[in-house]
């Protein structure tokens, strides 16, 4: 046994599909095939049974599951702690930097703190996995990367570094009026009472910690929200809002990202203003190296001091 089979075993698993990992591996399936034919001889065990056309792990497969996880987890551990080592400390920071996020907040990491990230480390060599809504606990939990964006602290298997607390805004056509006041109480954006936008017409995510705060906020309040739109696709909503399809709750960065050619949104806020915690996560168990404290800390630093003002270039 290598840990090649170990990462080729864990792939398959992934996918359910010997094809599909043979594919993600850039390896034949017959290749593939024979690599988990060599596994499963030599532990003298079957690891999967075929149901349809999807592979499914066996209760011994579910048992050396964990161990794999282990083994590689500990194997790719030590990599890095060799390659720091050989680095010897460089503080020009070297090496590799693995980054899972949710699609729903891909394109904020891509657009705002990649740029800036690449330009003061560019030695170190970046990727990034975007998953579904959930996907970014599962990915640190089992090892497969460095660094991920998380909404909640609910992991325990998970160190979470608070680095953002990003405020949640609605953002209103042009062409809808409603009742507001203009940056009371020296809040930055215009306050809306519930009231006044129960009965709007609201586009959410199909997925995400926004189409959750928006049922939340609803049911709170004992009603159900007009959903006239459900999209996959985050980095659409503020068109869709400015093209007059209806209202949305976005997050105040991604308000940054002004629609294009049509006239921009009404971003405003609620009588009680909400916000909402963004953490980097990494396992517990893994050794913290420089590219991840690198990124953590201009991660950090860029949150906190956002280089723009909205409330200036919208109200």
């Amino acid at each position: 046994m290598n840990f090649l089979q170990l990462e080729y075993f864990l792939t398959i698993l992934k996918f359910n599909s010997i094809s599909k990992a043979a594919s993600e591996l850039y390896i034949t399936q017959s290749a593939l095939s024979q690599q988990l034919i060599h596994l499963e001889k030599e532990l003298d065990t079957k690891l999967f049974y075929r149901k349809g056309n999807s592979l499914i792990l066996t209760e011994a497969g579910e048992r050396f599951r964990d161990s794999a996880q282990n083994m590689l987890y500990e194997y790719r551990t030590m990599q890095t702690m060799m390659a720091e080592h050989k680095d010897n400390g460089s503080l020009s920071g070297t090496g590799h930097l693995s980054l899972a996020v949710t699609k729903t907040k891909s394109f904020i990491t891509l657009t705002y703190l990649l740029g800036g990230f690449k330009q003061k480390y560019p030695n170190i060599e970046v990727s990034v996995t975007e998953v579904e809504s959930g996907g970014v606990e599962e990915l640190l939990e089992n090892g497969s990367v460095d660094l991920g964006f998380c909404y909640s602290e609910s992991n325990s298997a998970i160190t979470h570094t608070n680095i953002y607390q990003e405020q949640i805004l609605l953002a209103v056509p042009s062409q809808i009026h409603i009742p507001y006041q203009r940056e009371p109480n020296g809040h930055s954006f215009p306050m809306l009472k519930f009231e006044d936008i129960c009965s709007l017409p609201f586009i959410v995510g199909k997925t995400g910690y926004l189409r959750k705060y928006t049922q939340n906020l609803f049911e709170k309040h004992n009603c159900q929200p007009n959903i006239v739109l459900e999209t996959s696709n985050p980095g659409l909503v503020h068109f869709l809002v400015a093209a007059n399809v209806g209202c949305a709750f976005v997050g105040y960065i991604s308000a940054y990202v002004s629609p294009m050619y049509i006239e921009s949104p009404l971003y405003c806020q609620l009588e009680t203003p909400d916000f909402q915690q963004v953490y980097i996560g990494y396992n517990k168990q893994r050794h913290l190296t420089r590219p991840m404290k690198c990124f953590m800390d201009y991660a950090k630093q860029a949150m906190e001091r956002p280089p723009f003002n909205i409330s200036e270039t919208i109200l």
